[in-house]
């Protein structure tokens, strides 16, 4: 038999979708295993609300619920899961209760409250509705409330006055005239400027006033034979001095030793040879190994070495490797004798 609770009766289908679909006549049903095994099967269903329900539990079975009630804040229909374990029911069987509850809350969908009970007073009404209340989240009344009148939608008023369609061809006979009046700039070219440093400077009118003039030490003029009257004195006239020329704002030319003269340079370019031939700084070695070769190379009747065949090359191994055996056990006997005086020594 297996450990699972089996689902598979239709007439578990027929109950739940009866308590689901809000069927007058069946508001409850409460489902228990068949006599050995672990199917279930519908116990009984009814209309009579949770004060009937509860006298179908019993306290050596376990037995699962499904009941339709009314949500005390929003009188909605809220479906409700009880899964009852009895004091009665052997350990054994205990064991299996959680996993077969789970099953069957898989199996009953659309489930909002989930109670597990032991005893009568866990599935009292007043619990089962209390819990329900709890799980809802919703407590308001305006379900409860009388409908009310709504009231009209006023106008909406507003501030606008209409100003009439302007007359656009009467305002631009009455608009003044733009008039706009030439920029000025103080703006003077440099060619300008220039010309006026280098004019010469104006002089200035004579002046009006006369400057005396200092009278020159008199001497003793020598009188004539005869007496000569002195001419009549003549009026002095002013002698013109020339004044200080007018001074210029432009500022005034630079000495000629002022004056910046051309940066030089202590560069002196370089000057090289012509080129020339490159030349190997390695001929002359390569050279004297070339003479070393040819000394130290015997002559072609000196006889030079054979070259040796295969089989040759093949024997010539095999005496080099006999040969190699023969002394590593001439050491390994060396080794030996000289470990066994020692002990014979001690």
């Amino acid at each position: 038999m297996s450990l699972g609770v089996n689902l598979s009766s239709l007439d578990l289908r027929v109950a739940y979708e009866a308590v689901q679909s809000g069927d007058p006549d069946t508001e409850w049903a409460v489902f228990t295993y068949d006599k050995g095994t672990n199917d279930l099967k519908v116990q009984a269903k009814g209309a009579g609300g949770l004060e009937e329900l509860s006298e179908e539990f019993s306290d050596g079975r376990m037995q699962y619920a499904f009941v339709r009630v009314k949500d005390p804040n929003t009188e909605l229909n809220k479906f409700v899961q009880i899964n009852w374990c009895g004091d009665g029911v052997p350990e054994a069987k205990k064991g299996l209760f959680h996993t077969h509850s789970s099953a069957v809350a898989g199996f009953l969908k659309g489930t909002h409250v989930v109670i597990s009970a032991r005893n009568e007073a866990d599935v009292a009404p007043d619990v089962i509705l209390k819990r329900v209340a709890d799980s809802s989240g919703s407590k308001y009344s305006v379900h409860r409330e009388p409908p009310k009148r709504p009231e009209p939608i006023a106008a909406v008023g507003s501030t606008y006055k209409p100003i009439g369609t302007p007359n656009i061809a009467a305002m631009r006979a009455n608009a003044p005239k733009d008039v706009i009046g030439k920029v000025g700039t103080a703006y003077t070219p440099a060619r300008t400027e220039l010309g006026n440093i280098r004019a010469p400077s104006q002089q200035p009118p004579p002046p009006t006033a006369a400057r005396p003039v200092p009278a020159a030490a008199s001497r003793p003029t020598p009188q004539p034979a005869t007496a000569v009257p002195p001419p009549p004195p003549a009026a002095s006239r002013p002698v013109p001095t020339a004044s200080a020329p007018a001074t210029s704002s432009a500022p005034p030319k630079p000495a000629e030793e002022d004056r910046i003269g051309p940066v030089g340079t202590a560069y002196t370019p370089v000057n090289l040879g012509p080129p020339k031939k490159l030349v190997n700084p390695f001929a002359q070695r390569q050279a004297e190994q070339l003479a070393a070769q040819k000394t130290s190379a015997p002559g072609p009747g000196a006889g030079a070495p054979k070259k040796l065949t295969w089989t040759e090359r093949q024997a010539l191994a095999k005496k080099q490797r006999e040969e190699e055996e023969a002394s590593s056990k001439a050491a390994m006997a060396g080794a030996a004798a000289a470990v066994a005086g020692a002990g014979a020594g001690v």
